[in-house]
C-alpha cells in the first residue's frame, strides 16, 4: 500500500483525484491540503511516500519541492500542473520532483507516475517528456532553455 497526499487549491479537482484513489487498491490517501505550507505540514506530521503537489498555488511551490526533498528525502514528489513550460518542469525536477505530470492526460498517467517514483524512477508525462528531452539537448548547445512548438 502506497501512502499519497495530494495537495491543489482547486477544490473539486482535490475531491476528485482523492475520491479515486482511495477507491483503487493500492493506494492510501493520507492527507489533503491547497497551498504550499500545507504540503509542508502534511510532510512533517503524515510523512506520505509520495506528496502529489500543483504547482500553482499559495506559495512558492519550487521552494517548498526543495524544502520537502530536504527535509524528507525519502519521501517522492510530483508536480502534477496543468503547466505545459519546460522551464517549469526542469526547476520541479532540479528542485526535487521525481515527476512532472500534466493534469491535461488520463487519469492512469498519475498512477503510473506513482507506481514509477516509489520504484525510485523519474516520471514526466510521455508526449511532454519528448519536449522536454529536445529542450534540454538544445539548451546543451547553446541555446536558450525553452519548448518548441
Amino acid at each position: 500500500m502506497v501512502s499519497i497526499a495530494f495537495v491543489d487549491d482547486h477544490p473539486f479537482l482535490l475531491e476528485g483525484v482523492q475520491s479515486i484513489f482511495r477507491r483503487r487498491a493500492g493506494f492510501d490517501v493520507v492527507g489533503t491540503g491547497s497551498c504550499c505550507d500545507d504540503a509542508l505540514h502534511i510532510a512533517r506530521d503524515l510523512k506520505p511516500e509520495v506528496i502529489v503537489l500543483d504547482l500553482n498555488m499559495e506559495g512558492d511551490a519550487f521552494l517548498c519541492i526543495v524544502d520537502i526533498h530536504r527535509t524528507f528525502p525519502d519521501a517522492r514528489i510530483i508536480a502534477f500542473t496543468a503547466s505545459a513550460n519546460v522551464n517549469h518542469a526542469v526547476r520541479a525536477l532540479e528542485a526535487g520532483a521525481s515527476g512532472y505530470v500534466l493534469k491535461g492526460g488520463p487519469l492512469a498517467s498519475l498512477a503510473e507516475a506513482i507506481d514509477t517514483v516509489i520504484h525510485g524512477g523519474t516520471y514526466i508525462t510521455q508526449g511532454f517528456a519528448t519536449k522536454l528531452v529536445a529542450a534540454v539537448k538544445r539548451s546543451k548547445s547553446g541555446d536558450e532553455l525553452r519548448m518548441s512548438s
